[in-house]
């Protein structure tokens, strides 16, 4: 097939199914996808307004390498962002299901068994681990971060209980949530509800590191200082060399917040600085009082933990003007 006909392709594919071909092509093919390149328009699109099509588009552009772009972000390099933002598509699939009412026939009609062995497929070309290991229960501890009053509290209810209760005069600090997909490993998962206010930042953070806990970067969606003030905890977080957790979500609080500016966010710009500027994460609106994508964190770290516990770029040696030859002597990309 020529040069022509695959300009014609990619266009309708999937980042990922683009990513995944590009061990078993040739170099012709190497110096198109190169080219390739999805706009944060788009992206914004798909992730605040569930836009049903991812579009590849190609640069004309010399400087791909430079991800410093404002308009597009490329597919080589970004092998776990483009891989992410897949399993945000599924877990929008999955939207509000609590995992503790969800039988795994229900699961499978929603991510259907093609779907499940295209995750497999992807996981044998992605996954540095070649080994899978069953009957295993994994535990992953995380908790919200961000401003105060923002919604992370609302935010934790909604897990909890599926609606909003008012629990003044009482609430856990912690809730588990457990699924484990057919024929794959148990995963735990422990989200924490912890208050920061009366601690520094820095005494916070490295309390619940001591707790081997991960972060999910908040903020609220009608208060875009909140947004611009997560430059601070993210500044901690890669102090300490920590990983975060491929997304960050954006809250409706339960009440209207007087202490903040009254300002909503811009989704594209939003969608811009966590790429750039917050370690390359995806953006998730989560409206509790509307039940939206309440469960779609849960979903997708589900996801991605089951299948993409560790992630090889594949794209690297094309960065370099090298053709892969082999998987196993590609780098290694941990997360989570």
């Amino acid at each position: 097939m020529n040069q022509d006909n695959w300009t014609e392709i990619i266009q309708f594919l999937e980042p990922i199914d683009v990513l995944a071909s590009l061990l078993t092509i040739n170099r012709t093919i190497y110096s198109l996808i190169e080219k390739c390149v999805v706009s944060f328009d788009n992206i914004s699109d798909y992730c605040f307004n569930e836009s049903l099509n991812i579009r590849i588009l190609f640069s004309d552009r010399d400087d791909l390498k430079n991800e410093l772009s404002d308009e597009n972000i490329p597919l080589l390099g970004n092998c776990r962002y483009f891989v992410n933002l897949y399993l945000l598509k599924l877990a929008f699939k999955l939207e509000n299901t609590n995992p503790e009412k969800m039988k795994i026939s229900e699961f499978e009609k929603i991510i259907d068994e093609p779907q499940l062995k295209l995750l497999r497929f992807y996981r044998s070309v992605f996954s540095w681990s070649k080994k899978e290991e069953k009957n295993v229960e994994y535990l992953i501890k995380y908790t919200p971060i961000g401003e105060h009053s923002i919604g992370k509290s609302t935010f934790f209810n909604h897990v909890q209980f599926g609606h909003y209760e008012n629990t003044s005069l009482w609430k856990s600090e912690a809730i588990k949530k457990e699924f484990t997909i057919s024929n794959e490993s148990s995963l735990v998962q422990v989200l924490f509800d912890l208050d920061p206010r009366y601690q520094t930042k820095e005494t916070f953070i490295r309390g619940l590191i001591r707790h081997n806990m991960s972060f999910l970067l908040s903020f609220g969606i009608n208060y875009e200082c909140t947004f611009e003030k997560l430059g601070d905890w993210y500044h901690l977080i890669k102090q300490e060399k920590l990983e975060t957790m491929g997304i960050m979500i954006g809250l409706h609080p339960h009440r209207q917040i007087t202490n903040y500016e009254l300002k909503k966010i811009n989704p594209r710009e939003v969608v811009r600085k966590a790429f750039h500027e917050f370690g390359k994460l995806l953006v998730v609106e989560v409206d509790m009082d509307n039940k939206k994508h309440v469960f779609v964190p849960f979903w997708f770290f589900q996801l991605q933990f089951t299948y993409f516990k560790d992630l090889k770029d594949i794209t690297h040696r094309v960065l370099l003007n090298e053709t892969p030859k082999t998987a196993s002597s590609l780098p290694t990309n941990c997360f989570i």
